[in-house]
């Protein structure tokens, strides 16, 4: 990594199928500060630790280790987040800048991580399938009351006419 300074220029850097066990962060940071779209896929992660680049909008850490969200919070300017497939049970920590959630096939389960998803009301497209708490009933009528601008859940686009009937079933859910 000690040679990245030569690429400050970088917007999109790509280090899926790298089998590494950790995040490098602050290196990415210090070195890499223009850094918009961050692809960590497909390797042995099991920790986000460390501050991200400023500009970060597009994070890719799918097939990982992760079991916690964290990290994440001083991402001011974050849309998209793809962590499916890996090993998280709570839902927290996420950047209130995001818009697209990708947390399908983890562990996570209960009410409580559906309400934290409330916190992030800019959600527009959210995956949990795959995970225990989509099993819940009504689970996505709830969602939906939680997330007033989300349009689409688990790859389902939800069609205008519902919109409005899916938020008054699930404020009365809650």
């Amino acid at each position: 990594f000690s040679s990245m300074r030569n690429f400050r220029s970088i917007h999109t850097l790509v280090m899926s199928h790298n089998m590494l066990t950790k995040l490098p962060c602050d290196l990415i940071t210090k070195d890499l500060p223009n850094i918009s779209h961050l692809d960590m896929s497909f390797n042995d992660i099991t920790h986000i630790i460390g501050t991200f680049p400023p500009k970060l909008e597009i994070l890719k850490l799918q097939r990982n280790q992760i079991k916690k969200i964290t990290g994440l919070l001083n991402c001011k300017v974050l849309t998209t987040i793809n962590l499916a497939h890996n090993n998280i049970k709570i839902i927290d920590g996420l950047p209130s800048s995001l818009e697209v959630l990708d947390i399908s096939n983890n562990e996570s389960s209960g009410e409580a991580n559906l309400r934290m998803l409330a916190v992030n009301p800019n959600i527009t497209n959210v995956m949990l399938d795959g995970n225990p708490v989509a099993a819940m009933n009504n689970y996505r009528i709830r969602l939906r009351g939680l997330l007033p601008k989300v349009v689409e859940i688990d790859h389902v686009v939800i069609p205008y006419k519902q919109k409005k009937e899916l938020v008054n079933q699930g404020k009365k859910a809650l």
